[in-house]
């Protein structure tokens, strides 16, 4: 009995002792959840649901529409297309001076907004009288926060601004696939369509692309989106310049088939004596269908005065099933008048696909150059002669948009 006794005090102390160890790692557990960063404080976190990024571009349903649109694709001349709607103009709005003041439920479609005020889309916040416009070249801006280098909540000027609004898809977009584009963002954003949280992405110069077909639906549909000012990427944003945020580019929404040329990549290789060229074209054509499909791709090249430099080539080739297929085209260029600073001449390309029942799918029109460019014996080349490049660096500035500059603005600074 004694040695029974023994061996139970002994379980006894082996059982106190597991359990202070599994409270010990519960307590642990929980403490690394609770110390789990913010989505804008978490360094391995750059976005949520956004989409591949692809080459800049515009569908149109003919190639008679395409051939008249402007390829350097302002809002003014995407919107030319039936496949794009902007979501430019007047926005309610709400700025909060810091992140833990912001609103968490404007999101819902019952929301009410009545009692916001209406912001301009695209803009600067700061520009539109919410917050302050900060100028320091050295310094940053904010404070360190906690075991991440993102800016903490208590640091001054990190305000939020939330941003709502409603749409409507056009009905000849029924079927297809809806994608909703934002050119620009400073610098972190959620997004939400009709109550529904769909992403979110950092990096304030590059475009965010999200699929929202599964969140639209016919008729009046609701935008949300919440804008902070600061995030972990605002330190290597950091540049000297003014810190401006808000949505302060494009906002539009645009509709591709579930076939669609998803990506393209356009090189124009000249031979020895800078006189000839080749075409070469890398296409990804994306398939969203659960059928094989064999597409056909052209390129057709016009000169500056829309005549016909080359007979257009095609390829013909099978589309994978909810998938990308990839396929080049190349086609030879005889005496082609090159691009140069001086004489910035320009190709206008198009491109089509159609299914294999022979349909015209989508035209995209494209702006080529033929231009080669070297490095050789430490002297940079362009089509064969030296040249030097003279200029600073600027910002995406103006005095009264702040970083929203408009193409007018552009070309107006290079004249």
């Amino acid at each position: 009995m004694k040695h029974l006794k023994q061996i139970s005090v002994k379980w006894k102390k082996q059982l106190l002792l597991l359990s202070v160890i599994l409270c010990g790692l519960l307590i642990c557990m929980g403490a690394a959840q609770n110390n789990t960063p913010n989505d804008w404080e978490n360094q391995e976190l750059v976005g949520i649901n956004r989409l591949e990024p692809h080459a800049t571009m515009m569908i149109y349903p003919d190639v008679e529409s395409a051939k008249k649109a402007e390829a350097i694709a302002t809002m003014e001349d995407r919107t030319k297309s039936p496949w794009c709607k902007t979501l430019n103009g007047d926005w309610k709005f709400q700025f909060s001076p810091q992140i833990s003041e912001r609103p968490m439920g404007f999101f819902e479609t019952d929301f009410d907004d009545s009692g916001w005020d209406t912001i301009p889309v695209p803009s600067n916040i700061e520009m539109q009288g919410y917050g302050v416009a900060i100028y320091t070249n050295v310094t940053y801006p904010w404070s360190g926060g906690g075991r991440s280098i993102a800016p903490s909540i208590q640091s001054p000027n990190s305000h939020v601004g939330s941003y709502r609004r409603t749409f409507e898809i056009p009905q000849n977009w029924d079927g297809r696939q809806v994608n909703i584009i934002f050119d620009g963002v400073n610098s972190f954003f959620y997004l939400w369509i009709n109550g529904q949280k769909i992403g979110m992405s950092k990096d304030s110069r590059t475009v965010a692309e999200f699929d929202i077909t599964d969140a639209v639906k016919p008729g009046e549909n609701q935008i949300a989106v919440q804008v902070f000012r600061w995030n972990d990427g605002s330190w290597l944003e950091d540049q000297d310049f003014w810190r401006l945020s808000g949505i302060f580019r494009d906002v539009y929404l645009w509709s591709p088939d579930s076939l669609h040329i998803y990506d393209f990549q356009v090189k124009t290789p000249l031979d020895d004596e800078y006189k000839n060229g080749q075409l070469v074209v890398d296409f990804t054509v994306q398939n969203k269908t659960n059928q094989t499909d064999n597409v056909t791709l052209s390129a057709e090249l016009l000169d500056a005065s829309g005549n016909q430099v080359v007979s257009p080539v095609e390829a013909t080739f099978n589309a994978w099933p909810n998938g990308e297929s990839k396929h080049t085209i190349y086609a030879d260029v005889k005496d082609v008048k090159l691009w140069s600073a001086e004489d910035p001449y320009l190709y206008r390309l198009i491109l089509t696909l159609k299914n294999s029942s022979g349909k015209l799918i989508e035209a995209i029109p494209v702006n080529v150059g033929f231009r080669e460019v070297e490095l050789k014996e430490g002297n940079l080349l362009v089509n064969g002669k030296r040249i030097f490049i003279k200029g600073t660096n600027r910002h995406e500035h103006h005095p009264i948009r702040g970083h929203y500059v408009t193409p007018a603005d552009m070309i107006r600074i290079l004249r």
